[in-house]
């Protein structure tokens, strides 16, 4: 068979030797076969393998079954069209070892006519086995983004957006993939940070650590689509880039986290006013016992009635006094107030209001907005009474120049057994430092004029009865405080 096709090629423009060393100087494998695969020559066989071995036999035999469909329809539009054909085909080779090649095919002319087929095959395994690792690597990145327990964004920082987000991301900030992706960091966060620092200049330096090799890790203010604030712990790293300078943001949100600690540590201040509170109510107590029972001779011994009912006030403002005192303990202990009875917050705010009015002045403006319901709440109405006035204090005094203050009740909220007290004001706002802080006992913004245990006093009240209390705040745009007490 290779004779007849030397002797048929014998007659072309080059002469036959001239042809072979063309071919066999060509760094490539180049095959002649005929239309049903057979090869007919070969310049040069892979390392391993003779030319015996590959002559007379067909090319489909070095084919996976599952290819050599495409290799005949390929010969066969090349004898009957003339046309050429380029693709990459994988090559089992006699010793069983696989190997890929790009190949170029086209017809060999002869009178005219095509007689045989030329493949030129070039080994580009190394090469292909680069994809598949790269194709794997790309792979085991995604699966890694994709499936992290913490939020992942890879940041762009010289176009100033992300360039990659995993669902985690999408979902802690409540935004869609491509709208994350056209966003940064200082987009999604609040002007300043919890350090006071603004958050362009915070985010910069954070960055400038990660570009210089270093793994920055803190906690940052973040803002979500609805514009809630979440505290989340972020470590930072420079990725490996030829081009771009790419730093990788892992986040997680620390709210609730950081919620529990901040509790924690009010419980154990309350704790220490508490015992406080107990002591001086115990040795209170035993002097009012003492005044009450001297009191209660007088008013037996005395003749005078004028005396009499000195010592009668006397004994009225002493027992007062020890229902204050049986309530300092109840504080002391941490015990539940036990209430049997259920009043309306609607009833307390319009009281509270009426007082309250006097001193807010002309510049500040209250509004009421009381469910028509009714907004029943379990609690002491002394108790709720200082909740109202407490709140509405601080209040007043956030405000600077003219402002609003909002007072809204609502019942069935949080569960249909509790129900909202909400004071809003438009005033200045707290900043993250103090917000930590604002529960504790005898820390005051005020100066002189704050004792420090307002809001402390609530908040323990509000803890006591069975509820809660939230507080949003935003630096420049107000207060919202939201008290949630147990009701029917």
């Amino acid at each position: 068979m290779t004779d007849i096709t030397c002797t048929s090629l014998a007659g072309a423009e080059l002469g036959l030797d001239l042809w072979r060393s063309l071919a066999d100087a060509i760094p490539d494998m180049l095959l002649l076969v005929d239309r049903k695969g057979e090869i007919l020559y070969i310049n040069h066989t892979p390392a391993g393998v003779q030319m015996a071995e590959v002559l007379g036999k067909s090319a489909l035999d070095y084919i996976p079954p599952g290819s050599r469909s495409e290799l005949k329809d390929s010969l066969c539009q090349i004898f009957a069209t003339g046309c050429t054909r380029w693709r990459e085909q994988r090559v089992i080779h006699p010793d069983g070892t696989e190997r890929w090649y790009a190949t170029h095919s086209g017809p060999v002319l002869l009178e005219d006519e095509v007689s045989a087929a030329v493949i030129i095959a070039r080994d580009i395994t190394d090469s292909k086995r680069g994809q598949f690792a790269l194709a794997e690597s790309e792979a085991r990145y995604r699966t890694l983004v994709e499936y992290a327990p913490e939020a992942i964004v890879v940041f762009d920082v010289d176009a100033c957006h992300f360039v990659d987000v995993n669902e985690n991301a999408c979902a802690l900030f409540g935004l869609g993939r491509q709208a994350l992706l056209d966003s940064n960091p200082v987009e999604l966060s609040p002007l300043t940070q919890l350090d006071g620092r603004p958050s362009a200049e915070a985010a910069g330096e954070y960055l400038h650590a990660a570009l210089c090799g270093e793994v920055p890790h803190f906690e940052w203010l973040h803002r979500t689509a609805t514009g809630a604030s979440i505290q989340c712990e972020v470590r930072l790293v420079k990725m490996p880039s030829m081009e771009r300078r790419l730093v990788r943001g892992s986040v997680t949100d620390v709210t609730p986290q950081r919620r529990l600690e901040q509790q924690i540590r009010q419980w154990q201040k309350m704790d220490a006013l508490g015992q406080l509170a107990g002591g001086i109510a115990h040795d209170f107590n035993n002097v009012l016992t003492m005044v009450l029972a001297s009191a209660e001779m007088l008013v037996t011994d005395l003749t005078d009635e004028g005396q009499r009912a000195d010592a009668r006030a006397i004994v009225m403002a002493a027992r007062k006094g020890a229902a204050l005192t049986t309530h300092l303990l109840s504080f002391a202990r941490r015990q539940t107030t036990a209430v049997d009875h259920v009043l309306d917050l609607n009833d307390v705010v319009r009281e509270i209001a009426t007082i309250i009015n006097r001193v807010l002045g002309d510049n500040i403006t209250l509004l009421l907005e009381l469910d028509p319901g009714g907004a029943p709440a379990r609690i002491d109405r002394s108790e709720a009474e200082q909740i109202a006035m407490n709140l509405l204090l601080n209040a007043r005094d956030a405000i600077v120049g003219t402002g609003t203050i909002q007072v809204t009740t609502a019942r069935g909220q949080g569960g249909s057994h509790f129900s909202l007290l909400r004071v809003r004001d438009t005033g200045a706002g707290i900043c993250p430092e103090v917000k930590q802080r604002m529960f504790e006992p005898f820390f005051t913004t005020k100066a002189e004029k704050g004792s420090g245990l307002g809001l402390s006093t609530v908040y323990g009240i509000v803890s006591q009865a069975g509820g809660t209390l939230e507080v949003d705040s935003t630096v420049g745009f107000g207060t919202t405080m939201d008290v949630m007490l147990r009701g029917e």
